[in-house]
């Protein structure tokens, strides 16, 4: 090997050591700075419902339509749905009610009223909309919705909750009309013939009102329309159903509107990066030396 051979050989291990310190300080400068920064992180919408596509209203001073809210664009054939709405609703019977299909006791109305003039959802006499949200890949899940009641008496609660899970998986299939996207939620009390106790109840009766049904909201009359913001504990990464129903009150309303569901998408932990960070600088040690050794071969 000739001296001038040597002196490069020497120079190019001195600069590969110069190159893996500089890698190293800033790879130690970049952990730091992950591991120190704050954490800033827009939260993704899962959900939104306005019902503000929905149409065919009836006639008179306030104009609803009964049905469950789809995106179909079209009522079916016996009128049990309504489309053009942001979403697939479904429909439940929760408690007893005073009479009357699932599908006739929920719909829109076209006019919320008060300082809400446009459509918003509604519901009456023990029955619910209901809407299945994916919230896979996504935590810290929370929802936004205005509300209100109409022509409330003093035993009308305007209910919200959440399940978690598949519920129409839960529920047996007696329990659940897919051509009227209909769920018949009662326990035994409230529907001796066909009812049945189980989790998926708001209350069972046999099992201590000890149901999967998370309830975040029961709520009296109210006139005016409020916002509201709820945290869905346990919801993320899965499926979660959330309900809004009235508790009570044949042709006594309860309505909402403006429905926003969001959630932080899950991070990749801090630990993976570092391993891939890890790799990748092994792996550019390892070419280096290589491309090293062959220089000084040929030399």
């Amino acid at each position: 090997m000739s001296w001038q051979h040597s002196c490069r050989v020497i120079i190019d291990r001195a600069a590969f050591g110069t190159s893996v310190a500089a890698v190293i300080a800033a790879f130690g400068i970049s952990l730091v700075f992950m591991l120190t920064a704050p954490v800033v992180r827009a939260a993704t919408v899962l959900m939104e419902e306005h019902f503000e596509g929905i149409t065919g209203f009836g006639a008179g001073s306030d104009p609803r339509i009964f049905g469950v809210p789809t995106t179909d664009g079209s009522s079916d054939a016996n009128g049990t749905t309504i489309g053009d709405a942001d979403n697939d609703w479904y429909a439940a019977r929760i408690e007893q009610p005073n009479g009357g299909a699932i599908w006739q006791d929920v719909g829109s109305q076209s006019n919320g009223g008060g300082s809400n003039t446009s459509h918003t959802g509604l519901v009456e006499d023990d029955a619910g909309l209901l809407i299945r949200i994916d919230t896979t890949g996504f935590t810290d899940i929370t929802i936004d919705f205005d509300w209100r009641t109409f022509s409330a008496g003093s035993h009308d609660k305007f209910v919200f909750g959440y399940y978690l899970g598949d519920l129409i998986a839960d529920v047996p299939a007696s329990q659940f009309d897919a051509a009227s996207r209909s769920l018949n939620l009662q326990n035994i009390a409230h529907d001796p013939a066909n009812g049945i106790d189980s989790v998926w109840n708001w209350d069972p009766q046999n099992l201590g009102n000890a149901g999967d049904w998370i309830e975040l909201m029961r709520a009296g009359a109210n006139s005016t329309w409020s916002s509201v913001t709820f945290n869905l504990a346990g919801a993320g990464n899965g499926e979660v159903w959330i309900a809004f129903w009235l508790d009570n009150g044949e042709n006594d309303f309860g309505k909402f509107d403006n429905i926003v569901v969001t959630g932080n998408a899950v991070p990749v932990p801090a630990a993976v990066w570092l391993f891939g960070s890890a790799l990748g600088l092994l792996g550019w040690r390892r070419r280096h030396d290589r491309l090293t050794n062959v220089a000084s071969a040929r030399g």
